[in-house]
């Protein structure tokens, strides 16, 4: 519209005073008024920016995708790290409570059987060895002192040891000891309570592992 306005403008003028046709053309390329829009040119000359240095536009973008892969890497791996430290403290912490369990129901049935006349434990284990007492705490001491972690290797190492002297791990020998313990001797190491008998057990013990007193 603004276009066939000031042509016809512009038409009108030439049949009539040449000075105003000079003033139009003057009010048409004033500052800001390109393409016969008001404001809508370019006042200023496009800024050239020169880059120092030798590398392209293409390799900058490589580099800045590589630090940003390399950035992600390195939290991933901070991840895996965090929580492969927390799995071993866990398991540290159970190993800790799994051996804990073991002593107290050795220690309980050793009482036990003592009170019912029993002379000699059903396994050698069953009973808390003076020896191995000794060994237990030098071996908590030593594990205090050093840092919470624990290797596969060691792992596969331990249970070549167990099988090796036929003798169960931990887990089975506290399973073992706590069905002895409540046929037995009617006792929840757990509770901390000798049951008047097998319906009394059954009804007031949660079950005959730790999680089912938690």
């Amino acid at each position: 519209m603004h276009i066939l306005y000031i042509f016809i403008k512009l038409s009108f003028i030439c049949s009539t005073n040449y000075d105003d046709v000079t003033s139009l053309l003057h009010f048409m390329f004033i500052s800001g008024f390109v393409c016969y829009v008001a404001g809508a040119g370019i006042t200023e000359p496009i800024g050239v920016n020169l880059k120092a240095g030798r590398g392209g536009l293409g390799r900058e973008v490589a580099q800045k995708e590589k630090r940003h892969r390399q950035e992600v890497c390195r939290q991933q791996e901070t991840k895996v790290s965090l929580e492969e430290y927390r799995k071993r403290v866990r398991s540290k912490m159970e190993d800790r409570q799994l051996e804990s369990d073991l002593r107290k129901s050795q220690c309980a049935c050793q009482q036990l059987d003592a009170q019912a006349g029993v002379n000699c434990p059903v396994d050698a284990w069953f009973w808390v060895q003076e020896k191995k007492k000794e060994e237990e705490s030098e071996e908590e001491e030593k594990e205090d002192r050093e840092e919470d972690e624990k290797s596969e290797k060691d792992d596969d190492d331990e249970e070549k040891e167990e099988e090796e002297n036929d003798e169960p791990n931990s887990h089975e020998k506290l399973a073992k000891l706590t069905e002895y313990l409540r046929t037995r001797h009617l006792y929840c190491v757990w509770c901390g309570t000798s049951y008047d008998d097998a319906d009394d057990l059954a009804s007031n013990c949660p079950g005959d592992t730790a999680e089912d007193h938690d």
